[in-house]
């Protein structure tokens, strides 16, 4: 059978799997195909009706020719019985040989099955399509069905969202709301409803968060101004006194049904096969993800997810938990397994549930030892991707091709996940420099590699890394390999290059915590570069902080941003959770400096600069852009810098101390000053002086 897809994806294949390209190319006669397809009375149309909506320009004569000319290339191309008529003067698409996802779409809503409705709604209907000398009654048309099927699509997702907080899964609800709310984004009952649910979980800031982009977005698009009564709900919600910690989180995003969390699988066996369980999270994920249209979580916010609701292990996992877990993921479906391992064989077992709780499909397989788990994974995948018709005609990758075909740099490569996952970089550069040095073109390793040094301010080699890799991009999934590109484009300074990519990324991969970020940490750092604000950066950390709440990178950004737009309050609250999640980290003493230099606490100021005196010059220099671009102490500033000239371990500290005070006389209009600065750190640091003046005399 024919499957044609016209909501979101313009997509039309035999029941092969092969893309009939030669009819997408031609947008007039997949108009007639699709409104063949779509409009009322289903099955058979007058072939006058469709002269006119398609060639009103023309006469008869010549207006029937260029029908008779597209049913025949239909016919052609599709099969002759995909194209049926009743007399001569009608003409229709026959259901039984062409399958198209409106229709199936309609035909769910009426059986009551709004789960699987939702499944099909993937977006517009013939989004970007335009048909050159088509009337304006098609263009109508075209209109009217995109609203009905958009509201027919919210409806649905507003009642899965009243059954599933009548039955006590608030997070589901949520979720469900959401994506209400996202195909009618100016729907009053949707936010009202969303509002409650967030307010019932006990996530306030998320509710003020949705309700001020709201009222944002109608007044740009509307010019207009929330209801009264979605004003006073709103009012009752922020004057209220903040509600105890509520035992379950929000969806941070819509449901998908195309989303996929895998959760980690039990193991049972020997202790040297461990790794597999929190392992397949990373493998089949990797493997899943980009398969025809399934998306896969984030692992990072999928594992920091399961660690927040106390599931420590993937013992304490079950159907009701995996659901409550993948809700709040905005994922449609979610994959539960186990491994039994014996004499060192593989044995694994898996189950892909609904949210309704209905098993979709269950999978198994087996291997002979460790060395068979590339293929076992494979098998996995291909028996998934079968049960939900992924496969004809769907490039699909094996593991081994997305990652590396050894065992060694595998393990190495999830430890160094591991790693990463916990911020702790250094000893992620560890794991992945080994997976690298056991395969030359891991590419994914490379990837991890280069964006671990960054995270340890080390560019040069991360540069040289990410350069290293991406000759051998091509064995990354389509979804690495533009992360991968985005990451070299700004490591080689293309950061608008970089910003549209990441976009990209973040647009196709809403819950992509990595693409979110670096998209924040870009638009910070750079954009005061290019004329723009730091503070653009906010949106993008605030949808990570939703993602993974104690995304410790993000917070101390958001802190920084706080400091500059003035919210003393809420950099205040920022840094003490950041001091919460990682007391003692790298961030830690940064943060503690910008909190007692913005208050301009003496002994909190004196008690820091004791302590920066032994810190690393990376911390240094961190805790003094701090106090000088963020705290907004400049005094200050100085007075950390001259502090370490005396106690610098070595020259390129002392080094460093100088430049600082010459950025700071910069700052002050004090060019003499900033001079002999320079001049004490190129006796120093010849090179990085020099670097330093020839950017002041820029």
């Amino acid at each position: 059978m024919i499957q044609f897809h016209i909501l979101g994806v313009l997509d039309l294949r035999t029941a092969d799997g092969q893309e009939l390209r030669s009819v997408l190319q031609q947008p007039k006669r997949v108009g007639v195909l699709a409104y063949l397809a779509v409009a009322a009375p289903r099955r058979f149309h007058r072939r006058d009706s469709l002269l006119a909506l398609f060639w009103p320009e023309l006469d008869q004569e010549h207006a029937r020719a260029a029908l008779r000319r597209a049913l025949y290339f239909l016919r052609t191309e599709l099969g002759a019985a995909a194209i049926g008529g009743r007399g001569e003067e009608e003409v229709g698409v026959a259901g039984e040989a062409l399958w198209c996802d409106a229709v199936a779409f309609d035909e769910a809503i009426g059986a009551g099955n709004a789960d699987r409705a939702l499944a099909l709604y993937r977006g517009t209907l013939l989004e970007g399509l335009h048909v050159a000398g088509a009337s304006s009654e098609f263009q109508d048309w075209l209109d009217r069905e995109r609203t009905r099927l958009r509201r027919t699509a919210a409806g649905a997702a507003a009642s899965l969202a009243s059954a599933a907080q009548s039955e006590g899964r608030v997070a589901e609800a949520v979720g469900w709301a959401r994506r209400a709310l996202e195909l009618e984004p100016t729907d009053e009952s949707s936010l009202q409803r969303l509002l409650s649910l967030l307010d019932r979980i006990g996530d306030r800031s998320a509710a003020i968060r949705t309700y001020d982009e709201f009222a944002r977005r109608l007044a740009q698009d509307l010019e207009l101004e929330p209801s009264a009564e979605t004003r006073r709900l709103m009012e009752s919600l922020r004057s209220r006194p903040e509600p105890p910690p509520s035992t379950e989180s929000p969806a941070a995003l819509p449901i998908s049904h195309g989303t996929i969390a895998v959760l980690p699988f039990t193991m049972r066996g020997g202790a040297s096969f461990a790794y597999l369980g929190e392992g397949m999270v990373d493998l089949l994920a990797t493997r899943l993800d980009g398969a025809g249209e399934i998306r896969t979580v984030d692992p990072r916010a999928l594992l920091h997810s399961l660690r927040r609701s106390g599931l420590e292990t993937a013992e304490s996992l079950g159907p009701e938990e995996g659901r409550n877990l993948a809700a709040r993921l905005g994922a449609g479906r979610y994959l539960l397994g186990s491994i039994l391992e014996a004499g060192g064989r593989l044995q694994v077992t898996a189950s892909l549930y609904s949210l309704g709780g209905e098993v979709v499909a269950s999978v198994r397989a087996a291997a002979a030892g460790e060395a068979g788990v590339f293929e076992l994974v494979d098998e996995l995948a291909r028996q998934l991707l079968g049960a939900q018709r992924v496969g004809s005609g769907t490039r699909i990758t094996r593991l081994a091709g997305l990652t590396t075909g050894s065992l060694d740099a595998l393990k190495a490569y999830l430890r160094g996940e591991r790693e990463l996952r916990a911020g702790r970089y250094f000893d992620a550069m560890d794991e992945f420099q080994a997976a690298v040095d056991a395969d030359a073109s891991f590419a994914l390793a490379y990837y991890r590699l280069a964006a671990a040094a960054a995270g340890c301010a080390l560019a040069e080699v991360a540069r040289a890394v990410s350069d290293q890799g991406f000759d051998h991009r091509s064995r990354l999934a389509p979804h690495d390999q533009l992360l991968f590109s985005a990451q070299r484009a700004w490591l080689h300074g293309a950061v608008s290059d970089a910003e549209s990519l990441y976009g990209t990324i973040t647009g196709a991969y809403p819950d992509d915590v990595e693409a979110w970020f670096h998209l924040g940490d870009l638009l910070f750092h750079s954009n005061p570069l290019r004329g723009r604000s730091a503070a653009e950066a906010r949106e993008p950390f605030e949808r990570v902080i939703r993602l993974v709440p104690d995304h410790l990178a993000a917070m101390v950004h958001l802190a920084r941003i706080a400091a500059i737009e003035g919210r003393r309050g809420d950099m205040l609250s920022l840094i003490e959770r950041t001091l919460q999640v990682s007391p003692d980290g790298d961030q830690a003493l940064a943060m503690r400096a910008l909190r007692a230099f913005a208050g301009e606490n003496r002994e909190a100021m004196a008690e820091i600069a004791a302590e920066l005196q032994g810190a690393r010059a990376l911390t240094v220099a961190i805790a003094f852009a701090d106090v000088a671009l963020y705290a907004g102490n400049l005094p200050g500033a100085e007075m950390l810098a001259r502090s370490f000239i005396q106690v610098a371990r070595s020259p390129e500290l002392r080094a460093l101390c100088h430049i600082l005070l010459a950025h700071l006389a910069v700052a002050g209009e004090d060019w003499k000053s900033a001079l002999q600065e320079l001049q004490r750190a190129e006796t120093l640091d010849p090179a990085w002086g020099l670097e330093i003046r020839a950017l002041f005399t820029s």
